[in-house]
């Protein structure tokens, strides 16, 4: 104690203060929630029209993580390495996702400081027209849109015929549809 008798009044207090301090962040609460969650079952479907309202076939589409990596069956259930969607001669591309899950473990420290991530993973749906992007959107934006809404997206049951999932006899699920006429100038 010979060492704190020493202290001035001010390193006194200031050592005071700090342990406080400490005290304060080694007891407050932390708050941890694990969680999970997943994408809807849902289908894009995509019109590509030119400049003149004709119909474009060919257009790719391509599916990237935050980090910008091809992400193939997980989200979209129907695009793999050796089978990427493709618009037809009407101009539409379309794909699935058959309710793909994730989830998470986020904190918050102090009631402030808050770690991790409570959120949906991001994905990016790229559309390529002879090897270019021709049209960008949010994975994320184009899953939870009717969510946002709350109006004029169509539920159906689609015809097994109409889901590629790789598997010889796909279940028939409910899936709400998303439909978008994209322009695009051609090359």
């Amino acid at each position: 104690m010979k060492f704190w008798r020493e202290l001035s009044i001010f390193k006194k207090i200031g050592v005071t203060i700090f342990a406080l301090i400490f005290l304060v962040f080694a007891t407050s609460p932390t708050m941890v929630e694990y969680w999970d969650g997943r994408f809807p079952y849902f289908v894009a479907e995509l019109q590509f029209l030119d400049e003149q309202g004709e119909p474009v076939e060919g257009v790719k589409f391509q599916l990237e993580n935050s980090k910008g990596h091809s992400r193939y069956i997980h989200p979209v259930s129907d695009y793999l390495e050796d089978h990427i969607p493709e618009s037809d001669e009407n101009g539409i591309l379309r794909f699935h996702c058959c309710a793909a899950p994730f989830g998470g473990t986020c904190r918050t420290y102090f009631f402030l400081i808050e770690t991790g991530s409570c959120d949906a993973p991001e994905f990016a749906c790229k559309f390529l027209y002879d090897g270019r992007i021709i049209h960008q959107e949010s994975f994320n934006d184009l899953a939870f849109e009717p969510y946002s809404r709350m109006q004029g997206y169509e539920t159906r049951i689609l015809d097994v015929s109409e889901i590629d999932l790789g598997v010889e006899e796909p279940r028939e699920e409910e899936f709400y549809v998303v439909s978008r006429t994209v322009n695009i100038a051609r090359p």
